[in-house]
């Protein structure tokens, strides 16, 4: 929530209409961040649902314009649409409702998938999309990613770097482009993940697998981000990348990340990646890191701006229950509702009854927050002062 202190939802969304509005879900852009609001006690299978957002750029695009207090969004409530869930990069957003995707914001590269670069300030319906039996939908800087039931990928968007996995590199992909490596028949795959400029593919083990869960990788990796497997120290000039070496720092297929993918105890069992660094936990239990840090976020007291090779974090903390990154931090929730973060975080306190934060950087895993209960959906939170959060 930028710089406000955690608080109650009621102080968030003061005329919500539930008796105690909590976030079921919430997606971040550098625009605008959304936020659906259920009620607490409502066990439906079909919630009622509310769309808030806010926004503290004065440049956004979007018909809704600038609002530093949450704002509610009628859109999918006036229409009769379910929100099943919502993904964002970072000027765009996707809706995915029981009536297909609807997207909004930043379509310089066509990342919305509606076949042509122009942005959208209010949601679209993606007619792209109809008739793709989707997976998975998920996002990284300027591009898009999709996964369906039969394995087949499709990516649109910025391609500069080779991330959609097409085989080539291009500014813009304006309408779902199919990557011919995987499907049935072919590599099948589990999941995929997005950095900012990278993309993962986990497979399903079968016997084009060696029966494992094998990990693929494609897009820019200057720094590290496909492991050193793929990285060489390149040339500079003024900090500059030399032509020569350019055509080095990426990789416009799918390529095979070894260490992951050699051994069952090694697979992948859940994953996060972001600018120039990526973490994972594999099936027995270890945590992983790789890349380069600004901030301390690679969590393994390394220095900032070196590439580093896949490392084992020694975590000391509960078991990992979920993870989620930005571009210079990570933060962890372990079954015992702890919350530990590695980059930058901030601290907030109390002077002469001002809010005050600090910018502080941990190096290695720090607690920073310890909630009381946790939901076996992480949708309730339950911190010492009894607000639901």
């Amino acid at each position: 929530m930028g710089s406000k202190a955690m608080t109650s939802m009621r102080e968030l969304f003061p005329e919500s209409e539930h008796l105690i509005p909590i976030i079921e879900k919430m997606s971040c852009t550098h625009w605008r961040r959304y936020f659906l609001v259920v009620n607490a006690f409502d066990c439906g299978e079909k919630k009622k649902q509310e769309l808030w957002g806010f926004t503290r750029d004065p440049e956004l695009i979007d018909k809704y314009g600038h609002n530093e207090e949450c704002i509610r969004f009628s859109f999918f409530e006036e229409r009769g649409l379910y929100i099943v869930d919502i993904v964002s990069g970072a000027y765009f957003t996707f809706f995915i409702t029981n009536d297909g995707i609807y997207g909004i914001g930043e379509n310089e590269n066509g990342q919305l998938g509606v076949g042509n670069n122009l942005n959208q300030n209010d949601f679209v319906k993606i007619e792209s999309l109809n008739g793709l039996n989707i997976k998975k939908l998920v996002c990284g800087t300027f591009f898009s990613m999709v996964l369906t039931q039969d394995s087949e990928v499709y990516g649109f968007g910025l391609n500069h770097w080779g991330q959609l996995g097409l085989g080539y590199k291009s500014e813009s992909v304006l309408l779902p482009t199919k990557l011919e490596m995987f499907g049935k028949g072919k590599i099948e795959l589990e999941t995929i993940y997005c950095g900012e400029h990278n993309v993962f593919f986990l497979t399903t083990p079968s016997a084009s697998t060696n029966y494992l869960k094998q990990l693929y990788a494609c897009g820019y990796m200057e720094f590290g981000q496909l492991t050193e497997q793929y990285w060489e120290k390149y040339d500079y000039v003024d900090g500059v990348i030399t032509e020569e070496c350019w055509e080095r720092v990426y990789k416009v297929e799918p390529v095979l990340i070894d260490f992951f993918s050699k051994s069952k105890e090694k697979t992948v069992k859940n994953m996060i990646s972001s600018y120039g660094f990526s973490m994972i936990i594999t099936q027995d239990g270890c945590l992983y890191t790789f890349g380069t840090q600004r901030d301390g976020e690679l969590g393994i007291d390394a220095k900032n701006d070196e590439v580093y090779p896949i490392t084992e974090i020694q975590w000391k903390g509960d078991e990992i229950r979920s993870m989620t990154c930005g571009t210079d931090n990570t933060h962890f929730l372990t079954n015992n509702g702890s919350i530990y973060n590695t980059g930058h975080h901030y601290v907030m306190s109390l002077v002469k009854q001002k809010l005050k934060q600090q910018l502080v950087y941990n190096n290695i895993p720090t607690l920073v927050f310890k909630f009381d209960q946790i939901s076996r959906d992480d949708r309730i939170l339950m911190s010492s002062s009894t607000e639901i959060y």
